[in-house]
C-alpha cells in the first residue's frame, strides 16, 4: 500500500496537486494545488486494493487523469476488468453523492447568508484596496462570504469564504461548475473574471456588470451561460496572466473562452510583473485609469489553427519532478538556492548534495533496520544530462564543504606528516647501514646480531599518515581499496561526467570488466587485494560514493557493457533524468545565498567533525541509527508493496535487479535525511515524517529508474513499439493493419500479443492514431480485417 501511496503522490504532486498526506480509502479529497496553496481546487481519489488505482483532477488548470500502480498495458484481462468495473461503479457513485452533497451544501449556504450580515468593509478588501458591493456578506467568524449563484436560477448553491490572510475556500460539497457571484453595474460591457478582488476593481474602474467566476477552469462554463442569456451583449473575458505558473492556465483558460463565446479578451499588462497577475494588482500598482484605459483596448483573440499533434519520442521522459517538501528544510533550501543561482535542475543539485552529505556520514552512520539487518548510508548515484548543462559548477558548489575539510585537515596534518617521514627516512638508512655491515659480517654470530638490530629497527618504523582526503577522481579499480585503506575505508568519487563507467568497463585492462570492489564497496563486504609486491590490502567495513552527471547516450549504453547489468552493477545505483533549463535560462539570477551555503556547510562539516564511536577494544566503529517503530512500520508496508511489484506482470518486473534493492535504498535515504535534520543524529530516533520523506522519494527516483532502465533497452514492450516505428519511417506507412505491422516485424516478435503491446505504445506517444478498416464483403472469403492505423504525419521525422 505505502508504495501505491507514494508512486501516486508522485504522480499528482507533478500535475500541481499537494495533497498534503493522502487519504487512501477510495472517496474524494480536496486538495491546494500550486499556485493556491490556501484554496482547495485539487481533488483526487485513491484504491490501493489490486489493481491500485486512483484519479485526480486540478480545477486551477482544468487538467484530470486516471491513474493505476500497472501501465494498462501490462494487467491481466481479469485486472482489467475489474479496473473498468471500478472505474464504472466510481462514476456512478461520485454522481450519485455529488448530486447528494450539492442539495446538503445548497441548504447550509442559503442557511448561513440568511444569518450573515451584510458587508461593508472588510480586511481582505481593505488589503486589496477595494470596495465591498451588495451581495457579500460577513459571516459569524468574520470570514468574508461570497455566494456561488446557480446559473440556473440565480440563487446560491455554494460559498466561498475568504480570510483576511486572503486564505479562500469553498463550501463542502457544494457545486462551482457555472456558478458565478455577480457584481451588478450598468447594462453596457459584461465582463467576466476569476476572483472577487479583480471583479471589483474592474467594476469600480468601469461601472459595468462583473461576473465572478472564481477560478480559470470555470470561465469558460460562466461565460457560455452569459452568452445564452445575453446573445447580443458584449462579453469581455479579463484574464489572469499567469506567466509564472507552467501553461498559464488564467490566460490560456481565458482565451479560450473568449474564443467559445465570441467574446473580448483583456489581459493586465504591468511595468513591473514580478508577482502580479491580474488587474486587482494591476489596479494597486498602477491605478484604477490605467486598468479601465486596459479594459477599453480589448480585443477579440486570434484563433490559432490547431496543429498536428507532436509525437512524444522516445527520448521525452514524463518523469515527476522532486518536491522540496520531501527534504528536511537545510537540504532543500540548499538545492533550490542553488539550483536558482546556477540556472540547473533541482535534481541535479539533490543528488550532488545527497551524496556530499553520504560521503560525510558513510561508515560512521548505519540505519539499524532491524536487530539483524543494518543499512549503510553510502550510495551509488545518477543524474543524466547532455552537456552544458553546468554540471561540473554544481558539483563544486556542493563538494566545497568536503574541498574545504580536505585543505584544513591537510595543512594541520602537514607538520606530523613531515616530521613522521623524516624520522622514517633516518631510520631507514640506519637500517640499510647496518643490511650493508651484516652482508659483510666476519661471523655468523657478528651477522646474527646485526639481524636482530635491524628487526628491532624496523619495529620502530612509524607509519608515515596519509593527507587526510575524502574524494577521489580519475581512478582505476584497484586503485580505490589502495585509497580507501590509508583514509579509514572510505571514500567519495563525485564527478560531472561518466568517464568512470568506461574505467570500469575495462578502459585499462584490455576489455575486461572489473566490478568486484565496486561492487563490494556499495555493500560494505570485506574487500581482499592481493598485490604482487608489498603488502596486501584488506578492507573490513569499507564505504564508497559515486555520484556522476553522465549524458543520456553514456546511460543508454550501459546496459550493453559486459557484467554492468547482469552483476548487479546498475541496480545499485539511484537514478535521476532532470529536465534540462537549457533555453529557459535567467541571464541575471538570484545570487546564491551566503547564508544558505552556510547552513549547508555546517552541516556536512558538523558529520565530520562529530567523534566516532568506539567499541569495545576502543576503535571506531558506526554509531546505529534507530527507526522509531511506527517508522518502521511505514518501511516495512513499503517493502511488502515493492515486492509484489517485482512478481510477473508486475510494475518492477522488467527492473527487478534494481527493484529488489529499493527498499535497502529507503533505508538509505532515510538515513541521509535524519543525518540533514538532526545535529546530534545518534541521539534521535528516525521518526515517521522523515520515513515518508524518504518513501516519496523513493517512489520519485523509482519513476526516474524505470524512465533510465527504458533507455537502456529493458522493456520489451519499447522496443517492439521503436521497431514497428522504424518500418513505419522506414517504408513510409501511412496507414496499416495490425496484422501488416506483425508481419513486418515477426522475425523479432513472434507473438500477436507483443506487437499489440508496442501498438498501445505508439498509439500512447501519439504516433499513430485508431483508423476505420472496410469491413470484409459479405460472402467474400479471408479472414477479418484486423485492427486498423493511421499514422501521424510528424511521425516521419524518424524513429527515435
Amino acid at each position: 500500500m505505502t508504495y501505491a501511496i507514494s508512486t501516486f503522490r508522485a504522480v499528482i504532486e507533478a500535475a500541481g496537486l499537494r495533497p498534503g498526506e493522502i487519504m487512501a480509502d477510495g472517496t474524494l479529497h480536496r486538495c491546494p494545488v500550486d499556485g493556491k496553496p490556501n484554496a482547495k481546487d485539487g481533488a483526487y481519489v485513491l484504491h490501493v486494493d489490486a489493481p491500485a488505482s486512483g484519479w485526480w483532477q486540478n480545477y486551477r488548470t482544468g487538467d484530470a487523469d486516471t491513474w493505476t500502480a500497472k501501465e494498462e498495458r501490462r494487467l491481466s484481462p481479469a485486472e482489467r476488468q475489474a479496473l473498468q468495473a471500478r472505474i464504472e461503479e466510481d462514476r456512478r457513485a461520485r454522481e450519485a453523492e455529488t448530486v447528494t452533497r450539492h442539495a446538503e451544501a445548497r441548504k447550509k449556504a442559503l442557511y448561513v447568508l440568511a444569518k450573515a450580515q451584510d458587508c461593508t468593509a472588510h480586511p481582505y478588501l481593505e488589503r486589496k484596496g477595494a470596495r465591498a458591493c451588495h451581495g457579500l456578506k460577513v459571516g459569524e467568524d468574520g470570514r468574508l462570504l461570497v455566494p456561488v449563484l446557480s446559473p440556473a436560477d440565480g440563487k446560491a448553491m455554494s460559498l466561498q469564504t475568504i480570510a483576511a490572510d486572503g486564505g479562500k475556500l469553498f463550501l463542502s460539497g457544494g457545486c462551482t461548475k457555472g456558478g458565478y457571484f455577480a457584481i451588478k453595474g450598468n447594462a453596457g460591457p459584461l465582463y467576466i473574471a476569476e476572483g472577487l478582488a479583480t471583479g471589483l476593481s474592474i467594476h469600480e474602474a468601469t461601472k459595468q456588470t462583473v461576473l465572478c467566476a472564481f477560478n480559470a477552469g470555470n470561465l469558460e462554463a460562466v461565460a457560455t451561460h452569459a452568452r445564452q442569456k445575453y446573445p447580443d451583449r458584449e462579453l469581455v473575458l479579463c484574464a489572469d496572466d499567469d506567466h509564472a505558473t507552467p501553461g498559464n492556465p488564467g490566460l490560456s483558460k481565458a482565451t479560450a473562452a473568449a474564443l467559445d463565446v465570441g467574446a473580448f479578451l483583456a489581459v493586465p499588462s504591468f511595468k513591473e510583473p514580478a508577482g502580479r497577475t491580474d488587474f486587482n494588482d494591476l489596479h494597486q500598482a498602477e491605478g484604477l485609469d490605467v486598468v479601465r484605459a486596459q479594459l477599453a483596448g480589448a480585443s477579440k483573440p486570434v484563433a490559432v489553427a490547431e496543429a498536428p499533434i507532436e509525437p512524444v519520442s522516445f527520448d521525452a521522459l514524463n518523469v515527476p519532478d522532486v518536491d522540496p517538501a520531501l527534504l528536511p528544510p537545510i537540504l532543500g533550501e540548499f538545492c533550490g538556492a542553488v539550483a536558482e543561482g546556477l540556472q540547473v535542475p533541482f535534481e541535479l543539485v539533490l543528488i550532488n548534495a545527497l551524496s556530499c552529505v553520504a560521503v560525510a556520514g558513510q561508515r560512521k552512520f548505519k540505519v539499524q533496520v532491524r536487530p539483524d539487518y543494518t543499512e549503510p548510508v553510502n550510495i551509488y548515484a545518477l543524474a543524466a544530462l547532455p552537456p552544458g548543462e553546468r554540471k561540473s559548477a554544481t558539483a563544486e558548489a556542493c563538494k566545497r564543504p568536503l574541498i574545504d575539510w580536505e585543505t584544513e585537515a591537510q595543512e594541520e596534518a602537514r607538520e606530523s606528516i613531515r616530521n613522521t617521514l623524516s624520522e622514517r627516512k633516518t631510520l631507514e638508512k640506519a637500517i640499510e647501514a647496518k643490511r650493508a655491515k651484516a652482508g659483510n659480517a666476519k661471523t655468523a654470530e657478528d651477522r646474527r646480531a646485526l639481524i636482530d638490530e635491524i628487526r628491532a629497527l624496523e619495529a620502530e618504523l612509524p607509519e608515515v599518515p596519509a593527507a587526510p582526503r575524502l574524494l577521489i577522481d580519475d581512478v582505476t579499480p584497484e586503485a580505490i581499496p589502495a585509497f580507501m585503506e590509508r583514509q579509514q575505508e572510505r571514500a567519495g568519487i563525485i564527478e560531472a561526467e561518466g568517464g568512470l563507467f568506461d574505467i570500469l568497463a575495462g578502459r585499462y585492462s584490455k576489455g575486461v570488466p572489473n566490478l568486484d570492489a565496486v561492487l563490494k564497496l556499495w555493500s560494505g563486504e570485506a574487500v581482499h587485494v592481493d598485490r604482487r609486491s608489498g603488502q596486501n590490502i584488506v578492507l573490513h567495513d569499507p564505504a564508497l560514493t559515486i555520484c556522476l552527471s553522465p549524458q543520456p547516450d553514456i546511460v543508454r549504453g550501459l546496459a550493453d557493457k559486459p557484467g554492468f547489468r547482469g552483476r548487479g552493477l546498475l541496480g545499485r545505483f539511484l537514478f535521476l533524468l532532470p529536465k534540462s533549463r537549457v533555453g529557459s535560462r535567467e541571464v541575471e539570477p538570484q545570487p546564491i545565498s551566503q547564508a544558505v551555503q552556510a547552513r549547508y556547510a555546517a552541516k556536512v562539516r558538523g558529520l565530520l567533525a562529530l567523534p566516532w564511536a568506539l567499541g569495545s577494544d576502543g576503535k571506531p566503529v558506526p554509531y546505529l541509527l534507530q527507526i522509531a517503530p511506527d517508522a518502521y512500520r511505514e518501511w516495512a508496508d513499503f517493502h511488502r508493496d515493492v515486492e509484489a511489484e517485482l512478481r510477473p506482470g508486475g510494475e518492477l518486473e522488467l527492473i527487478a535487479d534494481w527493484g529488489g534493492k529499493l527498499h535497502g535504498a529507503a533505508a538509505r535515504l532515510v538515513g541521509l535525511l535524519h543525518l540533514v535534520e538532526h545535529d546530534a543524529p545518534h541521539l534521535h530516533p528516525i521518526g515517521l515524517g522523515t520515513m515518508q520523506q524518504a518513501l516519496g522519494l523513493a517512489a520519485v527516483l523509482t519513476e526516474h529508474a524505470k524512465a533510465a532502465f527504458a533507455l537502456m533497452g529493458a522493456d520489451p514492450d519499447i522496443e517492439c513499439a521503436k521497431h514497428i516505428l522504424a518500418w513505419i519511417v522506414d517504408r513510409h506507412v501511412d496507414a496499416f493493419q495490425a496484422r501488416e505491422a506483425f508481419q513486418a516485424v515477426k522475425g523479432r516478435y513472434s507473438k500477436m500479443e507483443l506487437v499489440k503491446a508496442g501498438l498501445s505504445i505508439l498509439e500512447e506517444r501519439a504516433y499513430i492514431f485508431p483508423a476505420q478498416v472496410p469491413a470484409r464483403e459479405p460472402g467474400k472469403a479471408g479472414r477479418s480485417p484486423s485492427p486498423g492505423y493511421s499514422v501521424n504525419p510528424l511521425a516521419f521525422g524518424g524513429a527515435q
